[in-house]
């Protein structure tokens, strides 16, 4: 009976071993996800409200600090041979450090992005990659890496840490760092698509500033007058259109149209063009085909703004005088009563081959008895107000260097 009795007792001390080891484990796996979801959610209060390198530098510094090592990167491939990686934050322990490029060649990063898997080497990394002397200079003893992935699962750089202590293997720091690659690679394919839409836009504007240029040069072959004047009203347009409070957008495409609003005179006979005397019905009406032509010839260029709309409606007038189509008010593009306020300004105040210049002061009393009528109020009232602060056509030959950027012209890479 005895034995029995220790039999039992020692059953149920068994048991109730093996009942308290089970309790544990679950505690401490409790304890360690309740530190996984604390860790979580202060590295996302820390990092929601950011973005761009903001975010990168947040990220980084307080990965860190919750994994508990020593430092930690993002990067992002460079699209270059050999494969390289350039940093887009480093948190070196104590500050952020200065990014920089690196071959992928020889490093645990390599590892990392050719498997396109999370790594992890607790210990003996200078050993293993010794020839990364980087690593080698800090010190680094253990890394723990995941590759960031964008939405068509291709990888576009990596998220990392590593320490100059050993990093054992603990499944909220593989958690922690998995959670956060994914948040860092939508980062970073956001960032990227805006890389790609800046260069479209580059390419697009260097595009249209080459057809823009080709079209001045035909202009001034044939009428070295006609392109002085072009660019010289597209300067006061563009003026004009940003004191009115334009979109830049909408400002570079009166800019472009304006640049070669008088294309169409390309049909009109230089003798024509250049009669000192008075014109007779049929060279006036041969002269006013000129905005129909050049609507002809740019309707074709599928520009990214309404250029041959502009062009074709410069001189329609606000009551409906005006031509080709006798067009009344907001019928008229903005753009285009604009241009025919700066086009009437600049021709007035320039010598023509049948008439001396009529000056300034004749060319705003022009403007402001047709305001309302002729001319669009808004457009002739900017106008005003920019001469008025000193903006003048005989110093927009170097508008830089000259002035007329203080006197209410601001020029952009677009501006030709």
């Amino acid at each position: 009976m005895a034995q029995r009795v220790v039999r039992g007792g020692a059953q149920d001390y068994l048991f109730k071993g093996r009942i308290e080891s089970r309790l544990l484990g679950r505690s401490i796996r409790y304890a360690m996800e309740r530190q996984t979801v604390k860790t979580f959610r202060d590295i996302f209060e820390r990092t929601a409200a950011v973005i761009g390198d903001d975010f990168f530098r947040s990220l980084v510094s307080h990965l860190a600090s919750a994994l508990r090592v020593r430092y930690a990167l993002v990067a992002r491939f460079v699209d270059r041979p050999p494969p390289r990686a350039r940093t887009l934050a480093f948190w070196t322990g104590q500050e952020h450090g200065e990014n920089f490029e690196y071959l992928l060649a020889g490093t645990p990063c390599e590892q990392v992005v050719s498997g396109g898997e999370r790594r992890h080497y607790p210990e003996g990394l200078k050993e293993l990659f010794c020839e990364d002397t980087k690593l080698v200079n800090l010190g680094a003893e253990s890394f723990l890496g995941t590759p960031l992935i964008n939405s068509q699962g291709h990888v576009i750089g990596h998220l990392c840490v590593f320490d100059d202590k050993v990093m054992y293997a603990e499944s909220w720091r593989n958690s922690i760092i998995k959670i956060f690659a994914a948040r860092a690679g939508a980062e970073l394919e956001r960032l990227l698509a805006e890389e790609a839409l800046r260069w479209s836009e580059e390419k697009l504007r260097q595009m249209v500033q080459g057809i823009i240029g080709a079209i001045m040069s035909m202009v001034e072959v044939g009428d070295p007058y006609t392109s002085g004047h072009q660019k010289r009203v597209a300067l006061l347009a563009t003026a004009i259109g940003q004191r009115i409070g334009l979109p830049e957008e909408q400002v570079q495409g009166l800019h472009y149209a304006a640049l070669i609003h008088d294309l169409g005179k390309i049909y009109v006979p230089a003798q024509i063009l250049n009669k000192p005397g008075r014109l007779n019905d049929i060279e006036f009406n041969l002269i006013k085909m000129h905005s129909k032509v050049g609507y002809d010839i740019l309707k074709t260029v599928d520009f990214p703004w309404p250029v041959a709309d502009i062009v074709v409606q410069h001189h329609e007038r606000v009551d409906g005088s005006g031509y080709p189509n006798g067009l009344i008010g907001t019928d008229i593009l903005l753009e285009s009563r604009i241009l025919a306020v700066a086009d009437v300004v600049e021709a007035m105040t320039s010598h023509r081959p049948y008439r001396q210049a009529l000056g300034l002061d004749r060319a705003l009393q022009e403007i402001q008895q047709g305001r309302g009528n002729l001319y669009d109020p808004k457009a002739v009232d900017a106008c005003l107000e920019l001469i008025r602060e000193g903006y003048r056509f005989d110093i927009v030959a170097d508008p830089i260097r000259k002035g007329n950027r203080r006197k209410g012209l601001q020029l952009n890479r677009w501006t030709l």
